[in-house]
């Protein structure tokens, strides 16, 4: 017997490999025979709603009662599905869903994982916000920000001999984490709060943690919040 070797793929819809036979006048399917078989049942269904709805109405007749407990056990997932999205929008809500998602990415390799995407995919990176700088939002979202740092900016200055001194104070390390790292300035009563760009108002921290503390003041931080630190 001759073994022969076809090559295989990966299913659009569920990802499986399949064996597919290569023609020359034909492109090979992109999905497995089970999916496109899905596929063609679905587009049969949308075709001819008719057959299919006098279809269910002779099962409901034959089988009333399974239909029944059919229909109690949809209304108690759809009761649950409701209130979890009802909650899901209030603002206890909102801060578990913040956590749980801060806990997964801490879990599953955190910051690390998007800065090794970000390295293989540099191109991908770039046009995206190339694109996002020439759309209508990021410009708006530009010329604001340009409008408010200045003013922000106007209230004071920073020199290097004087950021390079507060850095000494802090052993060159962050404010928060503690770790020997790139520091940014990082201002304790932000700008957006009323704070002063001055050397009195602020601090060294890391990417991580100045991102993380963002316009907040440090007081008004939630206690959950500190539990995921080296997201």
């Amino acid at each position: 017997m001759i073994k022969r070797n076809y090559p295989t793929k990966n299913c659009l819809s569920c990802g499986s490999l399949f064996r597919y036979t290569p023609f020359k006048n034909k492109e090979p399917s992109s999905m497995c025979r089970k999916c496109s078989e899905r596929k063609r049942q679905m587009i049969h269904y949308h075709k001819n709603p008719d057959h299919y709805r006098q279809l269910s109405k002779k099962n409901r007749e034959k089988y009333p009662e399974y239909y029944k407990e059919y229909q109690k056990n949809y209304q108690k997932k759809e009761c649950v599905r409701l209130k979890k999205t009802i909650y899901s929008k209030t603002p206890k809500g909102k801060e578990i869903n913040r956590l749980s998602k801060l806990k997964y990415r801490y879990e599953n390799g955190g910051s690390n994982v998007e800065k090794e995407w970000r390295e293989k995919n540099k191109e991908k990176v770039s046009i995206y916000k190339n694109k996002y700088k020439h759309s209508p939002n990021g410009l708006i979202s530009a010329i604001n920000y340009t409008h408010r740092r200045r003013s922000w900016l106007g209230s004071g200055k920073v020199t290097k001999e004087e950021w390079e001194e507060l850095k000494l104070k802090f052993n060159n390390k962050c404010a928060d984490c503690k770790r020997e790292i790139k520091l940014e300035m990082d201002h304790i009563n932000p700008l957006s709060k009323g704070g002063v760009h001055h050397i009195s108002n602020i601090q060294p921290l890391c990417r991580e943690c100045n991102a993380r503390k963002s316009n907040k003041i440090i007081g008004d931080i939630m206690p959950q919040q500190k539990l995921w630190k080296n997201y």
